[in-house]
């Protein structure tokens, strides 16, 4: 993927967020169960195995699909780029929260923007300067969207 795939699914999300934020997770769900009831014995080679199912043969998949499409024709490869990472960065899940929250800040209404990250994050944000808040804001957007990309499973 490239970086004009990248901002091109950040655009998309802004301008087309997702409708259900979920239905990622309802995909894999399956998958996921099947490979813990079959390869959680605790033994090694089953451990090295379902990450092969899980991360190798998916990413040797979608990596051939995209130079095979970036082949035929460069903005195929590219297109196919903004979809994949538009539906697995998921970053339209934080943007209404971190919205909220940048509006808070562009009013300079820094006691609700504390107040709005406190609730979203569960942290005590009453000594934050208005700098913490928006830097605090952007970590959380990116490492649950970074956590959102690479660990789809969790919670199943």
């Amino acid at each position: 993927m490239n970086f004009i795939a990248l901002i091109g699914a950040l655009a998309l999300t802004y301008y087309q967020p997702h409708r259900k934020l979920d239905w990622l997770q309802e995909i894999v769900a399956p998958f996921v169960q099947m490979l813990e009831r079959n390869f959680n014995g605790g033994n090694r080679l089953q451990g090295i195995t379902a990450w092969v199912l899980t991360v190798v043969v998916p990413s040797l998949l979608v990596g051939i699909v995209y130079y095979v499409l970036l082949e035929i024709n460069a903005i195929l490869g590219i297109l196919f780029g903004v979809a994949i990472l538009y539906f697995t960065l998921r970053l339209s899940q934080f943007g209404p929260r971190a919205e909220q929250i940048i509006a808070a800040l562009r009013t300079r209404n820094i006691d609700e923007a504390r107040l709005l990250l406190a609730q979203w994050e569960k942290v005590d944000s009453d000594s934050f300067t208005t700098t913490q808040v928006a830097q605090f804001s952007i970590e959380t957007v990116l490492s649950r969207s970074h956590f959102g990309l690479f660990a789809l499973s969790s919670g199943l």
